[in-house]
């Protein structure tokens, strides 16, 4: 058959799907995928088609899926894009499965920039085929891009936004979200003229209701006291070309701050960007070898960025780093130099 494709492992979709992402999860992995295409805009339109239905569709403006490229791409393990926490190429297929686990409604259309358009949809399945598009089927996408879209159960809608009671609370705390997952990247609220950011932005529809278009900007901390630094002498060992922005002090524990910096045992302490995206917080006893307070205003917050290859994540995800290995041992040792009594900061 012409226009078809093999992906490797191509049998474990239900295995996949049991992940169980948090519905911020899998659109963060979609964005994750947009960014190492080099999107700079990405769109999240999400829409309640029927009481406990919704549809899920995220575009970029990245460089597209080349079709020699898909036996890779939809490979597990296959890997995609030089950032430091897409070394393991599993997170367009385990989001693509978690939002859509009967392997029933998923489809991707994408535009390369020498012109070149293509659909591929469900089943994921051990021969797949592509279609060829028309570009004016993808006007949208202008030069280039992607559009991953999917339909969604309530029960993957909710995952990971519990404790709210509408849908309205559930929206809100997915944009919470997205603004701290990505905050390096954000533009401020008050963004200065002529500054370039990554652009994210959130179209909610409720089945009944108007169309909300949310412009995402970073959501950072009330600090009660800061210092900001900049460091790049020997954070990683043997990966000299790693640098650190940081910010460290006290934070108001008041209601206005969100759950990452509301001062518990989990948000406190050290928070961990890589290339601008969050992939770690809550750590303190293995930095400063005392007890987390249970109420604990200090915060550190640091962005590695640059070469950074050496700092291993947990089984490849982005969620935590693997505090066993000797090179996140340097790094820690290097929070715990640059500030070495955090409780009475």
């Amino acid at each position: 058959m012409e226009n078809t494709f093999k992906p490797r492992c191509c049998g474990i979709w239900s295995a996949l799907s049991k992940e169980q992402l948090n519905f911020a999860d899998i659109i963060n992995e979609f964005i994750d995928n947009a960014r190492a295409a080099a999107a700079t805009r990405i769109t999240v339109h999400l829409v309640q088609t029927d009481t406990d239905e919704f549809s899920l569709e995220v575009t970029d403006d990245g460089y597209g899926m080349a079709r020699e490229d898909f036996d890779q791409i939809f490979s597990v393990g296959a890997l995609r894009g030089a950032l430091a926490y897409k070394r393991c190429g599993m997170g367009l297929k385990v989001a693509l499965a978690n939002a859509d686990p009967e392997n029933l409604s998923w489809e991707i259309r994408t535009k390369t920039t020498n012109g070149e358009c293509s659909y591929i949809g469900a089943p994921y399945a051990e021969q797949m085929a592509f279609e060829s598009l028309n570009p004016k089927e993808l006007k949208s996408l202008r030069r280039s891009g992607t559009i991953i879209s999917s339909m969604l159960s309530r029960s993957v809608f909710e995952r990971g936004l519990e404790g709210t009671e509408s849908d309205e609370e559930r929206i809100a705390m997915l944009v919470e979200i997205l603004r701290v997952t990505y905050a390096p990247l954000l533009p401020k609220e008050q963004q200065e003229e002529g500054d370039s950011h990554l652009s994210i932005q959130l179209l909610w529809t409720p089945l009944l209701g108007q169309k909300q278009i949310i412009d995402l900007t970073a959501l950072s901390p009330i600090w009660a006291q800061q210092n900001v630094g900049y460091d790049r002498a020997n954070i990683v060992k043997h990966d000299s070309e790693v640098y650190a922005q940081y910010t460290l002090g006290k934070i108001n524990l008041m209601p206005e701050n969100w759950r990452f910096y509301r001062g518990d045992r989990k948000s406190a302490g050290l928070m961990v960007y890589l290339h601008g995206r969050l992939v770690q917080y809550g750590i303190f006893s293995e930095i400063w070898n005392c007890e987390n307070p249970r109420q604990n205003d200090f915060l550190f917050v640091v962005n590695l960025d640059g070469v950074v290859t050496k700092l291993p994540l947990c089984n490849g995800g982005k969620t935590q780093l693997k505090i066993e290995d000797t090179t996140v041992h340097d790094f820690l040792r290097w929070v715990q130099q640059t500030c070495p009594e955090p409780l009475k900061g």
